[in-house]
């Protein structure tokens, strides 16, 4: 027969060993807690960082450009008149008229290159950044910021998908050197998807901040990443 003391030391190992083991999980679930909020606020930050830079004002602006380009011919001529404009103002107002033919014709020749493939539209619609790789990035992260916010984040980043779809048929047709006609109708549906955008980046913007604190993400240690992490 089994001593009182025996029962008694087993009971205490027992409630030794479940107690250790308890606490054992609980310090997991902290952890795995504390994790799971310090990868919710770094991803806050990366989309905080990455729509704070999108050029949605650049844009609106471009799409009104896109309204009235002119023929090759105007752009030219603007071409032209913008160089004789800086000659005038340089004080020799007559100085293109007394260039030889030859000069004039190399000159007109000249602007009409710059003219051709819409280099200075190309050039501003390279440099207007749209970059949604973070978050395209991160998909299936998404689920880590708050139930709340998951729909207004998923909502603008589909809006911004919509105009780089867009903006990528503008390039085209632009490198493609389509008539200035074909180009303009991109005009309209720019400025009906850019419409309202800057306000729902700030409206975004102002809910992640809500729930990202900072402090709290350098307290972890280390940056998010701009590509998925393992």
């Amino acid at each position: 027969m089994v001593s009182e003391s025996a029962l008694l030391t087993a009971a205490v190992t027992l409630l030794a060993t479940l107690t250790g083991a308890a606490v054992s999980l609980y310090s997991t679930y902290e952890l795995h807690n504390r994790q799971q909020e310090a990868e919710e606020q770094r991803l806050r930050q990366a989309l905080i960082a990455e729509i704070d830079s999108m050029d949605i004002e650049a844009l609106d602006t471009f799409a009104e450009k896109l309204k009235d380009l002119g023929s090759q011919d105007d752009r030219e001529s603007n071409i032209l008149d913008g160089m004789k404009e800086g000659m005038k103002r340089a004080g020799d107002e007559d100085h293109f008229e007394s260039l030889s033919e030859e000069q004039k014709k190399a000159i007109s020749w000249g602007a009409g290159i710059l003219a051709l493939p819409y280099v200075n539209e190309l050039d501003e619609l390279s440099k207007i950044d749209l970059s949604t790789d973070i978050y395209d990035a991160n998909l299936d992260k998404i689920g880590l910021l708050d139930v709340s916010d998951i729909g207004e984040v998923i909502t603008y980043y589909n809006d911004v998908h919509k105009v780089q779809r867009t903006v990528a048929s503008v390039t085209q047709a632009f490198e493609a050197g389509e008539r200035e006609s074909d180009i303009a109708q991109f005009s309209g549906r720019l400025k009906r998807q850019t419409d309202g955008l800057y306000s729902q980046k700030e409206d975004v913007l102002e809910i992640l901040r809500e729930q990202g604190n900072e402090e709290d993400v350098e307290s972890v240690g280390t940056s998010y990443p701009r590509t998925p992490y393992a």
